[in-house]
């Protein structure tokens, strides 16, 4: 009789389970792949263009609701959703709130990171991967170089004056310190958080630029600056010395010894 109560229990514990998860997943709709086992068109994101100064003003404006990576991916997003619908506004755009101050850990600067993602997103597949890699480079390398911030928003949320500086680094840590360290102000600074707001901006104006002139299929893109090929022809897997699979900015780190070869 016991063996009985506790087999009915657990059937009806197993019943209430299903029912539950059954109704969990029914706020999360399936995608006909999963119902039919098979994978997406890889093409279903396919790019359309917007105004790249449209994209610069609407990071701006929700740089705070999510930080800097969700500014440059959520700006072009949302315009497109607003201009096109279905499928731009059906992605989940607050997923990348994570990418904030180098993933919260000073790595990749979530902006240039925000950036990547929608290369990423509208050039899928290994067939593209040399233009992914070549689109990248481009906007990383115009990132390290570019004097931020050099652009001012209609209403700018702090209204002083704020020195500009070649961010050096796609990382963080480099960035947002050189920047500190030119300005003189701290990390916690308004000066610094709206430094980091408009670099948003530009970036988010930058990547949609890109994307615009990559819908040619003959596009061609800027390549790293020869101060990095320079680097990278020794210090890569194939090299000379093979320490080194980057393609980053190398003297924002490094320093060279007296009996470095110059060439």
């Amino acid at each position: 009789m016991r063996k009985n109560n506790r087999r009915q229990m657990l059937g009806t514990f197993g019943l209430a389970s299903a029912a539950s998860i059954a109704s969990m997943m029914g706020s999360f709709p399936l995608s006909s792949s999963a119902a039919d086992n098979t994978m997406p068109e890889m093409n279903a994101w396919k790019w359309q263009p917007i105004d790249p100064a449209a994209a610069t003003q609407r990071a701006y404006d929700i740089y705070p609701d999510g930080g800097c990576m969700y500014a440059v991916f959520g700006s072009v997003m949302t315009l497109l959703a607003e201009k096109y619908g279905v499928p731009f506004s059906t992605f989940p755009t607050a997923m990348m709130m994570y990418g904030a101050e180098g993933c919260f850990y000073g790595s990749l600067c979530g902006a240039a990171n925000g950036a990547a993602a929608l290369i990423g997103l509208f050039n899928p597949g290994l067939d593209l991967k040399s233009r992914r890699e070549a689109m990248i480079q481009e906007i990383f390398a115009w990132y390290e170089a570019n004097q931020f911030p050099s652009w001012k928003p209609m209403n700018p949320a702090f209204d002083g004056e704020l020195p500009t500086n070649a961010s050096g680094s796609v990382l963080c840590h480099i960035s947002m310190g050189l920047w500190c360290r030119t300005a003189k102000k701290s990390v916690g600074s308004p000066e610094r958080k709206e430094r980091c707001r408009r670099l948003s901006a530009e970036t988010a104006q930058k990547i949609t630029e890109l994307l615009n002139r990559a819908v040619d299929p003959e596009c061609k893109f800027a390549g790293l600056p020869s101060a990095t090929t320079s680097c990278t022809l020794c210090h890569n897997p194939k090299g000379q010395s093979p320490t080194s699979t980057t393609s980053m900015r190398c003297d924002a780190c490094h320093t060279m010894l007296k009996d470095h070869p110059s060439e």
